[in-house]
């Protein structure tokens, strides 16, 4: 049974949460640990560009996400960043998150969402795929494969 959620502003303050369920998704982002600072600071920061939101169910928040390219008004919107909590996963965190992202596109009048991720992350590739997103390029960064997954708006 999926749960209902909402999303939240991500601030300073959201910060352990947030790097909690960063680090639980480490080797799925090929990423390392990020100090709590850096959290509170990237997270603290009011960039205009990016929207960092809490997905939160009734117990509390259970994973974030951040979409950047927001002062590039009608042009291409990124969904930069998704992590589910462990214990939350296919719980229909993730769909909520794209629908959201997907949401806040429409109504700002954007034509085209974009995603970036490692090609060998399944589970987020079927996701994305299951909202219409295609993959339009891959690559090789820090040899690791990745692809650019792109939805059109209009």
């Amino acid at each position: 049974m999926t749960e209902e959620y909402r999303a939240v502003p991500a601030d300073g303050g959201s910060a352990e949460i947030v790097r909690l369920f960063f680090e639980q998704n480490l080797a799925q982002l090929h990423s390392a640990s990020v100090p709590l600072s850096e959290w509170r600071e990237t997270l603290g920061a009011a960039d205009p560009d990016e929207m960092n939101m809490l997905i939160v169910a009734k117990d509390g928040p259970v994973g974030w996400f951040r979409i950047n390219g927001i002062c590039g008004g009608e042009g291409e919107l990124w969904l930069s960043m998704l992590v589910v909590g462990e214990g939350h996963k296919r719980k229909g965190a993730g769909k909520f998150a794209v629908r959201y992202f997907e949401d806040f596109a429409e109504k700002s009048g954007y034509s085209r969402l974009c995603i970036h991720t490692t090609a060998d992350n399944a589970p987020a590739l079927s996701l994305y795929k299951s909202f219409g997103f295609t993959v339009s390029a891959t690559d090789i960064k820090d040899g690791i494969p990745h692809c650019t997954l792109i939805k059109n708006l209009r």
